[in-house]
């Protein structure tokens, strides 16, 4: 996937959340907060030119988390008991 396409799939799948009605707009807060972060830990991972195995491993871990946010806040896991 090319850098930077994950976070506009997961921009498009809170845009759908929104007008599918999945999402309120405290979640919709909630989740675009969680963007902003990942958001700034590539910029700052990026901001030397380099990249290294770690900073590339916790991006990945971050994106990871933020995609379970996604699906848990659309598909409602709050209210079945999931946590987190």
């Amino acid at each position: 996937m090319v850098p930077g396409q994950r976070n506009i799939n997961q921009e498009r799948r809170i845009e759908q959340g929104i007008q599918s009605g999945q999402l309120t707009n405290k979640e919709v807060g909630k989740l675009e907060r969680g963007q902003s972060r990942v958001s700034r830990m590539e910029s700052r991972a990026g901001a030397d030119g380099n990249v290294g195995p770690n900073e590339q491993r916790r991006i990945q871990n971050s994106e990871n988390n933020q995609s379970k946010h996604v699906y848990r806040e659309k598909h409602g896991g709050h209210a079945r008991g999931s946590h987190s």
